[in-house]
């Protein structure tokens, strides 16, 4: 696994320092790996890779190089037919 921070992502909208340092912090304890890089660097480092593959999220994904596999974020709760009126009924479909 390695953590990623894709330049032209946040172009727009600079995180300050301390942020930062907090996002590093937390994405050092899932990856010793951390890439700061745009998306010609990025594509630069995956040429020959076999495969690529991330989870896909609506502020990174349009700016991944061609050839990455974005796959749909997992579930952790199925999908329920009609809206719940209150967080415990929804609780008893989903965990029932």
């Amino acid at each position: 696994m390695v953590g990623l921070i894709l330049k032209e992502a946040h172009a727009h909208q600079p995180w300050g320092s301390r942020r930062w340092a907090w996002v590093q912090a937390r994405m050092a304890a899932l990856s010793p790996r951390l890439w700061v890089l745009d998306r010609a660097g990025l594509a630069a480092v995956l040429t020959g890779a076999a495969r690529v593959r991330t989870l896909a999220h609506p502020h990174i994904s349009p700016w991944l190089p061609e050839g990455v596999q974005a796959l749909p974020e997992p579930r952790h709760f199925p999908a329920l037919e009609h809206y719940c009126a209150s967080f415990s009924k929804w609780w008893r479909q989903v965990s029932g």
